[in-house]
């Protein structure tokens, strides 16, 4: 029973630890779309 609680916790850090890089992922994903929406929007205006 130790055993198995122990596989369980690390395997909800684990998963923890892959949402938190996913997230920080999206979010300079997401950061990246718009810095080059923006920079094209000025090319085609200037």
């Amino acid at each position: 029973m130790k055993q198995a609680l122990e596989r369980l916790v690390k395997r909800e850090s684990t998963q923890e630890k892959f949402h938190f890089l996913s997230t920080v992922m999206m979010i300079l994903l997401f950061l990246a779309f718009w810095g080059v929406s923006f920079y094209v929007l000025v090319n085609s205006l200037a």
